[in-house]
């Protein structure tokens, strides 16, 4: 079963643990206006839009902060 067509039941049948921009923003310290601006020009992390509301699953957000990991100052960032 899935939302939207976007979000695939979980292997324990539960569906994903959701955060609005609201809370996304205020827990990593951005503004809602660079999560908006990273939705539009890429390289925030993936969303999904259920109606008009703009919600990022846990799993998603783990793996954006993931991706962004570094070992040391000279290494490049990721896209």
């Amino acid at each position: 079963m899935s939302i939207h067509g976007v979000i695939e039941m979980g292997v324990s049948g539960t569906l994903p643990v959701l955060f609005s921009e609201t809370e996304v923003a205020a827990h990593f310290g951005l503004s809602k206006r660079t999560l908006q601006t990273w939705r539009v020009r890429g390289g925030g992390p993936q969303y999904m839009k259920i109606g008009r509301r703009v919600l990022y699953a846990e799993a998603d957000l783990l793996a954006f902060l993931g991706a962004r990991g570094r070992a040391h100052t000279s290494e490049a960032p990721h896209a």
